[in-house]
């Protein structure tokens, strides 16, 4: 069933999304970098791979790599920190 399921079919849902996505793009605070290039990465990750998760967990390694450079490694969860390790894993073991 799930070999049924082509692209021309999940276009649309990404579409969808992408536009969800753009229509908050006003609601981001622009004046710190960090939330910026998150943003950014999001967006194109997921427009670039054709999927959601890979630009999610992009956005959030972009984001804990720049508050770290700014200095702010204090202001970042734990979790977030978990995350971007196991993404970053993921993206080296690929």
């Amino acid at each position: 069933i799930l070999a049924l399921i082509t692209s021309s079919m999940t276009a649309p849902v990404l579409i969808t999304v992408g536009a969800l996505m753009m229509a908050n793009v006003g609601k981001v605070d622009f004046t710190y970098f960090s939330n910026t290039a998150s943003t950014f990465a999001i967006m194109i990750m997921t427009v670039l791979t054709y999927s959601i998760s890979e630009g999610i967990s992009a956005g959030i390694i972009v984001y804990v790599l720049c508050r770290v450079a700014e200095g702010k490694r204090k202001e970042i969860p734990i979790l977030m920190y978990v995350l971007c390790i196991l993404f970053m894993l993921h993206y080296l073991i690929i």
